[in-house]
């Protein structure tokens, strides 16, 4: 049995950025100011920053960090996926502290991360597993309490039935799916 936090993507910089890429952008890049997919090259020297493309339409930078929660941070990506791992993956939400210690960076960084990992998946268009009908059923649901979900379910207009948060949650943050 392999740990969950052993992969490449928690452990090196580049395997991050190509896997967020993979997932945000599965048939190749694709500008972020000019939605541009022809003309688009990747920039690699050696003091170029990782994961960084030149858009040659309107000839400006941009990375897979742009447009996302990770955005105007300058925490590794790599550290960005393992907190939001850590987060979803915990039974009851991971306090300010306990993320400090894991990084070991400073309380306002733990504080940041805490903070953006749920206003984006606030964000996110949740939809009904299980169909038009169907059941779902699941064990687990993250930082909510029952009257909160209830109260989700009639926002969402649902009567008798559930929404499988924590699939969700754990795709959408990671993923921006």
């Amino acid at each position: 049995m392999k740990p969950a936090l052993s992969g490449d993507h928690f452990q090196n910089e580049a395997a991050a950025f190509e896997y967020v890429e993979a997932k945000l952008w599965p048939n190749g890049p694709v500008c972020v100011h000019c939605k541009g997919v022809k003309r688009i090259g990747k920039l690699n020297g050696k003091t170029t920053r990782p994961g960084l493309y030149k858009c040659y339409a309107c000839r400006k930078p941009f990375t897979v960090r742009i447009g996302t929660v990770f955005e105007s941070s300058h925490m590794p990506l790599r550290f960005w996926l393992q907190a939001i791992y850590l987060t979803n993956s915990s039974k009851k939400s991971i306090s300010i502290r306990q993320l400090q210690r894991i990084f070991g960076g400073s309380m306002k960084t733990a504080w940041s991360l805490s903070r953006r990992i749920p206003e984006a998946i606030k964000t996110l268009d949740v939809t009904l597993m299980g169909g038009e009908g169907g059941i779902v059923e699941f064990d687990v649901v993250l930082d909510l309490h029952p009257v909160d979900l209830i109260q989700q379910c009639r926002t969402a207009g649902l009567t008798g039935r559930c929404v499988d948060v924590t699939t969700r949650l754990v795709q959408s943050c990671t993923l921006k799916e």
